[in-house]
């Protein structure tokens, strides 16, 4: 798209080195806000119920890919 810069890019052309780590941190804090969204809807009704799920799920598959990251960094070196 033009006029349209992509966040994951430093304005040089390249990815930048530090954007899965910003990323991974964003869906971290959208996972925790319908964590905390949940709870305000409640958890006995099926809104809150399927933002606890959507929030739980993002949670732990970012949580496996910081690891693994950090598990597999040392190919990069």
């Amino acid at each position: 798209m033009p006029g349209v810069v992509s966040a994951n890019h430093n304005g040089g052309g390249r990815p930048s080195a530090t954007s899965p780590v910003t990323g991974s941190r964003q869906t971290l804090e959208a996972a925790q806000a319908a964590t905390a969204a949940a709870e305000a809807f409640g958890l006995d009704g099926p809104v809150g119920q399927r933002l606890a799920r959507g929030g739980t799920f993002l949670e732990r598959v970012i949580q496996d890919m910081m690891e693994s990251a950090d598990r597999w960094r040392a190919l990069l070196t």
